[in-house]
C-alpha cells in the first residue's frame, strides 16, 4: 500500500506540468492515462483514495482536453496533434470517457471529457492496455456534450497552442512543440502542426503513423550543432483577436566544443576552407 502510494505521487509530482501538460508525447500521455484509470478505481475503492479529483490530474486530463485538435477531413474525426512519438489519427477518447465516469454530474471536466469521447466514437474500437475494463467503467453518455472553447495559450513545458475561430467549420490551429518536456521527443523540437482554416496544411506524423512516420519526419527549424535533446522555450508571445505572435528560442550547445557554430557543410564532413 504505501509503495503504490509514493510512486502514485511520485509521478504526478515529477511530470504533471502547472500547465497540464504531461512529461510525455501526446500517444505516451494518452497510454498514461488509461493505467491510470484503472490504478485509481483501485485505490478509490479499496483506499478510499480519489486520484481522479486530485488537482495534478485534474490539470492532466484538462490539458488534453485542451490539447484535442480540430475536424480532419482525411480520418472523418477530430484527433489530438501528432507531436513527438505519436500517430495520426491519435484515438484516446475510451479513456477520457472512463474518467469521466468518476466525476460529478456538472462537472466541467467530466463534460469535455465526454465531448472529446464523442468526438471519436464513430472510429473507436477496443485494442491494448485492458480495453474490456476501460469499457466496463465507462458511462453510457445521456445527451451529446460540446467542447470548451478555448483561446490561445503557452502551455509551458509542452509549447504553444495558437487558435483561431476554434469550433467553427474553418477553424485555424497551430500547435509548436517549444518547452522542457523531453520523454519522447527526439529531434522534434519546434516541430508543429498547422490546420488552416479547416484544411490540414502542415503536419507534423508523429513517429508511428502507418507508412509514413520515421523519427525524424518532422516539420521544424533545424539548427547546426544543436543537441538533438536540447530543449527550447517561449520567449516572448501576444495572443490577441487580431494576432497570435510567437518568439522561439533554443540553446546552440555543440558550439562549445568548436568554439563556434559550424556550418551544415562542415557538419556533412565536406571540405571547407576558412580564413
Amino acid at each position: 500500500r504505501r509503495m503504490a502510494i509514493e510512486d502514485l505521487e511520485r509521478q504526478l509530482d515529477a511530470y504533471c506540468g502547472d500547465s497540464g501538460a504531461w512529461e510525455e508525447s501526446i500517444n505516451y500521455a494518452l497510454y498514461t492515462l488509461s493505467y491510470f484509470v484503472i490504478t485509481f478505481r483501485v485505490m478509490k475503492k479499496r483506499l478510499g483514495i480519489d486520484y481522479f479529483n486530485d488537482e495534478r490530474m485534474r490539470r492532466y486530463v484538462g490539458g488534453l482536453c485542451r490539447f484535442f485538435g480540430p475536424y480532419d477531413k482525411r480520418f472523418d474525426l477530430h484527433t489530438w496533434p501528432a507531436i513527438g512519438n505519436s500517430k495520426l489519427p491519435q484515438m484516446a477518447g475510451d479513456y477520457l470517457l472512463a474518467y469521466a465516469a468518476e466525476l460529478d454530474e456538472g462537472d466541467d471536466l467530466r463534460d469535455a471529457c465526454i465531448a472529446v469521447y464523442q468526438k471519436q466514437a464513430s472510429q473507436l474500437v477496443p485494442r491494448e492496455h485492458y480495453p474490456n475494463v476501460l469499457a466496463a467503467m465507462a458511462p453510457v453518455p445521456e445527451k451529446d456534450y460540446e467542447l470548451p472553447r478555448c483561446d490561445s495559450e503557452h502551455m509551458d513545458e509542452i509549447g504553444v497552442s495558437m487558435r483561431h475561430r476554434h469550433l467553427e467549420d474553418r477553424e485555424s490551429y497551430l500547435f509548436q512543440k517549444i518547452g522542457f518536456w523531453k520523454d519522447h521527443y527526439e529531434n522534434d523540437e519546434s516541430a508543429f502542426n498547422w490546420y488552416a482554416k479547416g484544411t490540414p496544411l502542415m503536419m507534423d506524423y508523429g513517429t508511428y503513423t502507418k507508412d509514413v512516420g520515421t523519427g525524424r519526419a518532422h516539420n521544424l527549424v533545424e539548427i547546426p550543432d544543436m543537441d538533438s535533446m536540447r530543449r527550447g522555450y517561449l520567449a516572448n508571445h501576444m495572443f490577441s483577436s487580431g494576432l497570435d505572435y510567437t518568439h522561439s528560442e533554443m540553446p546552440v550547445t555543440l558550439k562549445l566544443l568548436w568554439g563556434r557554430v559550424r556550418s551544415w557543410a562542415e557538419i556533412d564532413g565536406k571540405q571547407v576552407h576558412r580564413e
